[in-house]
This record gives C-alpha cells, sequence and structure tokens, in this order.
C-alpha cells in the first residue's frame, strides 16, 4: 500500500521526491502524519506515487477527494495478497476489499462504501472537518 499524491503538492505532506511509479520511499512529514495514517508504515515512510497534472486516469478522484476532505492524499495499492497475483477484475477488488475490511474502495468511476459507512462521514478526513 501507497500514498497516492499530487506531484506538485507532495512536498508539503512528503519530504523527498516521489515519482509516478511508487519505487522511491519518502519520509512523510511528521506533522501530516496524522491525517494519513493508512498510507504511513510505522517507521515514518511511504513509497510515494505521484499524479502530474493532465492525468486523466486518477487525478478527478484525488482531486474530489481533496476538495472535500482537505487531504490531497489517498491510499493506492495493488489488491493482492502475499504469495498471490494482482487482482484483474472488479468483483476480485470487492471480494478482497471485504476480506480487508476496508470502509470504501474506489472501482473505476463507482464508489462502494462498507455497510457501516454513511457517505456524510466517509468523506470526512482524520483529524478534518466534514466538508460534503
Amino acid at each position: 500500500m501507497a500514498p497516492l499524491a499530487f506531484a506538485e503538492e507532495a512536498d508539503a505532506w512528503f519530504l523527498g521526491d516521489g515519482d509516478p511509479f511508487m519505487n522511491r520511499l519518502v519520509r512523510a512529514r511528521h506533522c501530516k502524519s496524522d491525517r494519513m495514517p493508512a498510507v504511513v508504515h510505522h517507521d515514518g515512510t511511504a513509497r510515494l506515487q505521484t499524479v502530474s497534472r493532465g492525468h486523466s486516469g486518477v487525478r478527478p478522484l484525488l482531486e474530489e477527494f481533496h476538495r472535500l476532505t482537505g487531504v490531497p492524499v489517498l491510499l493506492n495499492t495493488s489488491l493482492n495478497f502475499k504469495g498471490t497475483p494482482i487482482l484483474r477484475t472488479a468483483e476480485q477488488a470487492v471480494a478482497a476489499a471485504v476480506e480487508l475490511g476496508l470502509d470504501a474502495l474506489a472501482v473505476e468511476d463507482t464508489l462502494i462504501l462498507a455497510p457501516h459507512v454513511r457517505l456524510d462521514t466517509a468523506l470526512t478526513a482524520p483529524g478534518g472537518t466534514d466538508r460534503a
């Protein structure tokens, strides 16, 4: 699992340069770690993936999450379990999300919430305020 962040804002949240392929380990800024606990390793590092302006894939989702929560960072994962191949279908991703106990999963243009998650609280950043 790794953080996905805007390339142009990454330095406000992380020390060091990320890259588009999650190939670099960087340190999370201590003052921001509590706002993104799911993406920071126990030693304060993260394998940062950056998204440039004009990226049409995941950038709109990241922009909307940032608008709603004030946090320009999402959890990105290959969604595979140790010793198994990367999941290839939406059905496999949903099954994995249930097994992992995830609160939410974005698959293409669909947001799937766990039954215990209300939409009005799902978009509240830890330590932040609800902007939905």
